[in-house]
């Protein structure tokens, strides 16, 4: 009579190989499939009490080293790759249906243009090639003349841009970002005060990009409404202007190796800052 725990093994390695064949016949990739069966696997294990521990270990530890084993050999070895994975489906070449294809798939017409109208390709005659990946996804390649226009196709040289940088998240000011790009706290609360804010707690996001240009998203959408009065207006930028004034001045002097010149800055700035906290009360009114 077999042993217990090799009869386990046994069952272990025989499903894992069925569940990979199920898989091929319905077309479903297998490392998709895999983590929803670990977690039906290890939850039937953990509330049956007629299974045994060892024999629950057994078939879960035969599994995962299955699993690791599977995926060595897709990375190895090209056909076994796509035996395993599949491979992608041609459903439209050359802007023709693949009349074919859709019958092995079993996909109704229907299915296809819905798949494409998710790429936002709604004319037929718009798609020169389109394919069922073995992920269950649809690539799309339009026709030349219905791709969009970017700058590469207009022939316009255009620079990379970083990526835009949080400097206010939740009224918490990101100190070691703005010192790491050259900005100052000050700085950023002014461009805020633009958009309605009048200190960094009202902000609930502050994201800055490559131009320099601050998009502010305020706790108290109502804030951000601009003042209707031209006089106030005028108060509110011509305060948002000296504070820009006055973090120039820090930046300045943070960025200079001249002595001098940073004494210069740093008493010039804290000038300007009495002055801003005296007139602040009136800019605001």
């Amino acid at each position: 009579m077999m042993p217990v725990y090799v009869e386990t093994l046994l069952k272990s390695i025989l499903s894992f190989i069925a569940l990979i064949a199920v898989c091929r016949v319905i077309g479903k990739r297998v490392d998709i499939v895999l983590p929803v069966v670990f977690g039906a696997l290890a939850a039937f294990l953990a509330v049956d009490r007629n299974v045994r521990v060892i024999d629950g270990l057994i078939a879960l530890g035969t599994w995962g080293l299955l699993t690791v084993l599977l995926g060595w050999i897709v990375i190895k070895s090209k056909p076994a790759q796509n035996l395993i994975n599949g491979q992608a489906t041609p459903l439209i070449q050359g802007g023709n249906i693949v009349g074919k294809n859709l019958q092995k798939l079993r996909m109704p017409v229907g299915d296809l243009l819905a798949l494409l109208r998710e790429k936002d390709a709604f004319k037929l005659a718009e798609v020169e090639f389109a394919a069922l990946e073995s992920d269950g996804q649809i690539s799309v390649m339009k026709k030349a003349d219905s791709q969009p226009v970017t700058p590469k196709t207009a022939g316009i040289a255009v620079q990379n841009e970083p990526e835009p940088k949080v400097v206010i998240e939740d009224g918490v000011v990101n100190y070691n970002g703005l010192l790491q790009d050259g900005y100052v706290e000050g700085w950023i609360l002014s461009e805020a005060k633009k958009q309605g804010a009048t200190s960094d707690d009202e902000v609930f996001l502050a994201q800055l990009d490559n131009s320099n240009n601050l998009y502010v998203d305020l706790k108290n959408d109502v804030l951000k409404k601009t003042p209707n009065d031209p006089t106030t207006k005028s108060k509110l930028l011509l305060l948002a202007s000296l504070k820009k004034i006055q973090s120039d001045l820090e930046s300045f002097a943070m960025q200079t190796e001249n002595q001098a010149a940073r004494t210069s800055y740093t008493e010039s700035a804290e000038q300007l800052k009495r002055l801003i906290s005296e007139t602040s009360p009136f800019l605001k009114m």
